[in-house]
């Protein structure tokens, strides 16, 4: 089984109505599921995920983010701003630590969203990524995803 994705930051990184996995205090309650999943002899997976420029500030409580200014094409959603290199040092992180308690719960495995036009998945679109530092085009949305994948395996092993 695999969850829906669910936010690394609560609640700026979310669109609608996903979980999050941005605090410890979620812990407990992903940890019940998973052993109840493990129980039944099945194995469980949880998505992380950061909604980038697919939400709203009346869902997320802030102005949307993502690789550039580049609005949405859906119209529930407002102009997103550019990251800040800072922020995306620091959201990379935050993958990292979702991952990690993800794995703290029990977890099988994890999956990174990067789909739906969310903010990894913006950052491997050159109609998107127009920023011209280190995540800038393809070569730095690759440069962005591969960052999260080796985070996620720094906080929690190789395995």
């Amino acid at each position: 089984m695999i969850l829906e994705g669910a936010a690394i930051d609560y609640p700026g990184a979310r669109n609608i109505l996903n979980s999050a996995v941005s605090d410890d205090k979620y812990i407990p309650t992903l940890k019940r599921l998973a052993d109840e999943v493990h129980r039944h002899g099945t194995k469980i997976a949880f998505q992380i995920m950061h909604a980038g420029r697919q939400t709203s500030i009346a869902i997320s409580g802030s102005q949307p983010v993502s690789c550039s200014g580049a609005a949405s094409t859906q119209l529930l959603y407002d102009q997103p701003r550019a990251l800040t290199l800072y922020e995306c040092k620091n959201i990379i992180r935050r993958f990292g630590g979702a991952a990690l308690r993800v794995k703290r719960a029990g977890f099988d495995a994890v999956e990174v969203h990067c789909a739906h036009g969310y903010l990894v998945s913006a950052f491997l679109s050159p109609a998107l990524n127009t920023r011209t530092d280190e995540y800038g085009g393809l070569e730095g949305g690759i440069r962005f995803s591969y960052e999260i994948v080796q985070e996620i395996k720094l906080q929690c092993g190789q395995d």
